[in-house]
């Protein structure tokens, strides 16, 4: 059965001075009060008998579930687009609400919950974690819809700045003052780490983050010359240091960084990860792998799943299941029912998630990744390369 979990939370605070517990039980009822949740799987209170939207593959499945469509893109920072979340059949009180969903907290998961041989529910899990920049209601006839625009993070910037002893929201003419600390700084000397000085730049941003760098390369990559910049948007930070054509990690290392957000993590990737692959069975496949030319780069889709992300590696299957080679002499098509088109060690470049809950087409709920093959640079020719 397919399984969503959608969770629309108040605005984020940054919370300024002395928090008491009275004042924490206040906000977090608060909280509770604004909060929206919408899911395909529920729980049974054993006390109350009461219905508890938790959103557990492993639960009752809800029939009167609200139909959900969305898009997401997981993709390196430095040019994501937003993620779009449809509900339909929402109330009128939550249509009311379009307007202010501005700064919202949206958190989706989703996959395959129990109840169909392929249905693998430990591979449900969270596919959005980020803000809400607008909200768009459509009412036609009895059709109700709300449409939510996400971007894919939840940065301290972001946030809503409280002084709780005042009780009063700093205002916008406030928050100017303040724009030259919402700049993302690099500065980098010769002989520093470079990883602990983009961690450094990011971490006042993304507080609640924690800063992973995925990659066999960067314990011991050390700048060979002073290097600092300022950027006011995480885009453009994103695109200098590992985007453009002549990034600084690709100066280092000739190989681009991919720079994204999962849950609560801020993580820095350039496919060189030593975490081991997952394998791709073939029967988790929709369809054949396929070759995008422009890009250099395999597409290949499965069942929604949340288990694999950027810079992760993956092994697709040469044969099925069953270990059978294809006769050659019997078949001579290029992708038969039985092999994979391609095979081999691959790392995860970028995943877009597609789902429609109510949709009878089984393709409305897939992860596509993108993905090339895995080769471990050689260091040696990145440093003759930048010396020469």
């Amino acid at each position: 059965m397919r399984c969503y979990f959608l969770r629309i939370l108040p605005k984020a605070r940054n919370m300024v001075g002395y928090v008491s517990k009275a004042m924490e039980k206040e906000l977090a009822e608060q909280d509770e009060a604004e909060t929206l949740i919408y899911t395909s799987y529920y729980d049974i209170d054993p006390d109350n008998f009461d219905f508890l939207p938790t959103g557990n593959p492993y639960g009752r499945y809800d029939g009167g579930a609200l139909d959900i469509e969305f898009k997401v893109d997981q993709v390196s920072l430095d040019n994501y687009t937003l993620a779009s979340i449809t509900i339909y059949g929402v109330d009128s009180d939550v249509l009311n609400m379009a307007d202010s969903m501005e700064g919202r907290v949206v958190e989706l998961r989703g996959g395959m919950g129990k109840g169909l041989p392929l249905s693998n529910p430990a591979l449900y899990g969270q596919i959005l974690y980020g803000t809400v920049v607008t909200g768009a209601a459509s009412w036609t006839g009895p059709n109700t819809s709300l449409t939510l625009y996400v971007k894919p993070h939840v940065a301290t910037s972001d946030k809503e700045d409280v002084d709780l002893n005042k009780r009063v929201t700093i205002t916008d003419d406030q928050n100017k003052k303040k724009k030259s600390q919402n700049a993302f700084i690099v500065n980098i000397k010769k002989g520093d780490q470079i990883r602990d000085a983009l961690g450094k730049c990011v971490q006042p941003h993304f507080k609640d983050y924690k800063i992973l760098f995925e990659s066999t390369l960067a314990e011991n990559l050390t700048a060979d010359k002073d290097f600092a910049n300022y950027y006011e948007k995480l885009e453009d930070f994103a695109y200098d240091i590992g985007g453009k054509e002549d990034c600084l990690w690709k100066y280092y290392t000739g190989l681009n960084l991919k720079i994204y957000t999962q849950d609560k993590f801020f993580i820095f990737a350039d496919g060189t990860s030593d975490k081991d692959p997952k394998q791709i069975e073939f029967s988790q496949m929709i369809g054949q792998p396929s070759w995008d030319g422009k890009d250099n780069i395999i597409k290949f889709s499965c069942l929604l799943r949340a288990d694999l992300h950027i810079g992760d590696k993956i092994i697709l299957p040469l044969f099925d299941d069953l270990g059978k080679p294809v006769d050659d002499t019997v078949q001579k098509l290029p992708a038969t029912k039985h092999k994979s088109r391609y095979s081999g060690v691959f790392y995860i470049t970028a995943v877009n998630y597609y789902g429609w809950f109510r949709s009878k087409e089984g393709k409305d709920w897939n992860a596509t990744y993108s993905v090339k093959p895995f080769i471990l640079p050689d260091i040696g020719k990145g440093a003759d390369k930048k010396s020469s």
